[in-house]
């Protein structure tokens, strides 16, 4: 059975704003990247949830192996967001490897193994009816790294991995 460790913080209904939890995510990756670059990001996700007395917020930080237990872990959180109910939001913030301008149908090995791989942070925002991608890319350059400036992507719906999740989050509304 997998695992998942994380904490819960509560926030007045009227000191909350998703775009903030959003960028701390964002700022901490970029620091954690900066201070250890041979390191990995942590990949940690956020399920933001509308309770009585505020909003909750539930870190929980992720890892996996290989292909099944990144399955797993999806599954585990799908359930735990199931069981929380009223979830609004989803923050995921991970390190990522990514091919430019090419057709993901058309890659004959995954990203990670590519030679035109290049490296970058991840953090998708998944709310009702809309899906962000924030990416910044990680430059490796004599011995040190630079994370670059973030892009913003925007779609109507996740496709994905965490396409259970994304419905969820839309049930909820």
């Amino acid at each position: 059975m997998r695992e998942i460790v994380g904490f819960v913080t509560s926030l007045p209904k009227e000191e909350f704003d998703l775009r903030k939890v959003v960028e701390e995510v964002k700022g901490e990756a970029i620091s954690e990247k900066e201070r250890n670059p041979e390191g990995i990001v942590t990949n940690v996700l956020v399920l933001v949830r509308e309770g009585k007395e505020g909003v909750e917020l539930f870190y929980l930080f992720l890892s996996w192996g290989n292909e099944r237990e990144k399955r797993e872990t999806v599954h585990l959180v799908t359930q735990l967001a199931k069981r929380l109910g009223k979830v609004k939001a989803a923050v995921h913030c991970c390190e990522v490897w990514f091919v430019e301008g090419k057709d993901p149908n058309a890659l004959t090995v995954r990203p990670s193994l590519h030679p035109e791989r290049k490296e970058g942070i991840l953090v998708a925002v998944w709310q009702k009816g809309k899906v962000q991608a924030h990416l910044a890319r990680i430059e490796r350059k004599g011995g040190g790294v630079s994370v670059g400036g973030w892009e913003l992507t925007e779609q109507g719906e996740e496709k994905g991995l965490w396409e259970p999740l994304y419905r969820i989050i839309n049930e909820a509304n």
